[in-house]
């Protein structure tokens, strides 16, 4: 089993879709008949990851709960239940709650690559030790995207709205807990200060990745991961 910790920010309020009369909580929508939390939590599953603290909203959290630890009984998972008023609280809500060392967070409706994450995490050994490696692709269609430039050996020089060949994906591979982060609206918004304050922040292609923010993206997901072999279940 790897030694990094996982953690999943699944704390949204699903309000896209449910704009669109769809009112089952995104962490449960079904992509190729498996929900989006089990697609995530299969992931850590498959990269070794055994330790995995989770945050949903309140409304949520009671729904989903059961139904990952029924899926997940050999993994030790650590459930939050709460509102948040950001991704950037939600992640200082999930790191808060890791032990010491690195820890490998992503969000619950981002979609790659069968074993992608499992890839990053053996390319760990090839970044500073104190670096942050934030999964980006090439693969570019959401409303506000954070855009990742990259630099000689794959370090992020700029992060932000400007365009450039990739953009950030949802996968956040941390060296350790954030000690003193605070008062930014967004997590994009932390990312951003790290990266202009010079901080060591590297970028990891992850291939095609989808994020599944609309009704419509559900169907993309699915075409993606149907040009994949079946492989075993994870849980």
């Amino acid at each position: 089993m790897s030694a990094i910790q996982g953690g999943i920010i699944a704390a949204g309020l699903s309000e896209r879709f449910r704009r669109q009369g769809i009112d089952t909580p995104k962490a449960m929508l079904p992509v190729m008949g498996r929900p989006l939390i089990e697609h995530a939590l299969s992931e850590f599953v498959r990269a070794g990851v055994a330790n995995v603290t989770l945050i949903f909203n309140e409304e949520s959290g009671p729904l989903v709960a059961p139904f990952i630890r029924g899926q997940f009984p050999h993994l030790t998972l650590d459930i939050l239940m709460k509102n948040t008023a950001s991704s950037f609280e939600s992640f200082l809500e999930v790191t808060r709650r890791l032990g010491p060392g690195p820890a490998l967070i992503t969000t619950v409706d981002s979609i790659y690559a069968p074993g992608r994450l499992g890839e990053l995490i053996r390319a760990r050994k090839n970044f500073p030790a104190e670096a942050l490696v934030l999964g980006v692709t090439r693969f570019i269609d959401d409303e506000k995207p954070l855009y990742a430039q990259l630099g000689e050996a794959s370090r992020i020089l700029s992060l932000g709205p400007e365009k450039s060949g990739f953009a950030t994906s949802g996968v956040y591979l941390i060296p350790q807990k954030p000690e003193s982060a605070s008062g930014f609206k967004a997590l994009r918004y932390y990312l951003m200060d790290r990266v202009a304050r010079g901080e060591p922040t590297y970028g990891f292609d992850m291939g095609k990745s989808v994020d599944v923010d609309h009704p419509g993206d559900i169907a993309t997901a699915e075409a993606f991961l149907s040009s994949f072999p079946a492989g075993p279940a994870s849980p």
